[in-house]
């Protein structure tokens, strides 16, 4: 039984996963989901073989981790210098000022799970745009135009506006915005430091590490709580 455990993979929260197979709900509590579905880990159980996870609408139960893997779409887009992961509509704003006409970037939807954000500043104005996944598993910003993954859908829009405010022209890389937080920050260093670190950290026990070792007081905790 020991051996078995090992195999187990150990998702943490918000992990993003994708149905090997087709799973009907056996119990009230079990997450029902199809082939190719993605969804995402919500918590570990008692019992290793199953994790807590929702859909993309939101529903909520128990999925078995054989029937399940870890979707290495999200693995790669991570790789893409344009792909700014789990960052606030605020965070965005911040990364792209001062406006550029066709300075982008992508980032994970806050207020649908599952799809993403185009950021683009188009002349003096700042465009955001949801990239919504279908139910054949495509993306579309306008319903008229369908891609069958992130990178293709920025492609397309690299070549030609197409209906968006401008053509994607110049992505905002990930390797900037260490520098770029600490510009943007109307705080003292430390802030726009922490700001920085606590963004680019991914690791839920390296947040927690940072947070213990700056001691944020009222005042800047409330600053926070104001922009994230």
């Amino acid at each position: 039984m020991s051996n078995n455990r090992k195999q187990v993979p150990v998702w943490t929260a918000g992990t993003e996963v994708v149905g090997r197979f087709q799973f009907r709900a056996r119990t009230q509590e079990d997450l029902s989901f199809e082939k190719d579905e993605v969804l995402y880990i919500e918590s570990v159980t008692r019992d290793p073989n199953w994790y807590r996870a929702k859909n993309a609408k939101g529903r909520k139960g128990m999925i078995p981790y054989n029937y399940v893997e870890e979707n290495k779409r999200a693995v790669k887009l991570h790789a893409m210098p344009w792909f700014h992961g789990k960052i606030t509509r605020e965070q965005a704003e911040a990364l792209l000022t001062p406006y550029e006409d066709g300075l982008f970037l992508v980032r994970e939807s806050h207020n649908f799970q599952g799809d993403y954000t185009l950021s683009v500043c188009g002349g003096s104005r700042l465009e955001h745009y949801r990239v919504r996944y279908m139910d054949d598993s495509k993306l579309t910003v306008d319903d008229e135009t369908y891609f069958e993954n992130l990178t293709k859908l920025v492609e397309h829009y690299q070549d030609d506006a197409d209906g968006l405010c401008t053509r994607l022209a110049k992505p905002w890389k990930r390797k900037g915005n260490l520098i770029s937080l600490l510009i943007q920050s109307h705080l003292k260093k430390r802030v726009g430091l922490y700001c920085a670190m606590i963004y680019i950290l991914e690791d839920p026990l390296e947040k927690e590490s940072l947070e213990m070792s700056f001691k944020l007081n009222t005042r800047e905790r409330k600053w926070l709580s104001n922009h994230y």
